[in-house]
């Protein structure tokens, strides 16, 4: 994986709170569509893929009420 996927990865299993959340969504939103991201391998794009899929269902459990901290990553 790139170095940009790996971050993005290491920053989500760190994510103590909504504010951090919601920044990586975005964040990774915009990796999507950058010109950058035309570069990476179909599986790293599978990947990123997967872990926005995780982002969203995580924040899912947030907007529920559920502690983050006891959400398994």
């Amino acid at each position: 994986m790139t170095g940009k996927v790996i971050e993005f990865k290491k920053r989500y299993l760190e994510i103590t709170n909504r504010h951090e959340l919601l920044k990586l969504e975005e964040e990774i939103k915009g990796f999507r569509v950058s010109e950058a991201f035309k570069m990476v391998s179909d599986e790293e794009k599978d990947a990123l893929d997967d872990l926005l899929m995780e982002l969203i269902s995580k924040k899912e459990y947030f907007h529920s009420g559920c502690n983050l901290r006891k959400v398994k990553h």
